[in-house]
């Protein structure tokens, strides 16, 4: 068993094309005893988002805190507030937008076993390479 206390892992900055005021945490990945999922928290700062993107495997998303958007394949902005939930399947374009002055946090859970071949934004959150689970490595 492991027990990781939010308070005590350290927000790395995203800094890629088509991200604003993105953080993230790795709060349990494979280093962990989790070979099959990870758990990430992205803090997205005010009028803040991540980049509108595709990935080939699902994650599901839980509102820790604030008011949000998740925008659609079409462009559609989907209301993502604070103790909702959302499924992104495999392949859907999406985007994480936060349009207040204040941060909210996403909680993020998505498979490590599926993920091979991934568009831009997996440049840093995942690339499956000998066995080894990218989603630990700083981000630059």
């Amino acid at each position: 068993m492991k027990i990781v206390k939010q308070s005590e892992v350290v927000k790395q900055t995203v800094e890629m094309e088509g991200v604003k005021g993105v953080q993230r945490q790795l709060m349990i990945g494979s280093k962990d005893g989790a070979p099959n999922f990870s758990f990430r928290i992205f803090t997205i700062h005010g009028n803040g988002h991540t980049p509108y993107h595709t990935h080939e495997f699902e994650h599901v998303n839980y509102a820790l805190k604030g008011k949000g958007y998740i925008v659609d394949a079409d462009g559609n902005e989907n209301e993502f507030n604070e103790g909702d939930f959302a499924i992104i399947p495999p392949n859907e374009k999406h985007q994480f937008r936060n349009a207040s002055k204040f941060k909210n946090a996403c909680l993020v859970m998505s498979s490590s076993l599926s993920i091979l071949n991934l568009k831009p934004w997996s440049d840093w959150m995942i690339t499956l390479k000998n066995n080894h689970d990218p989603l630990l490595q700083p981000i630059t």
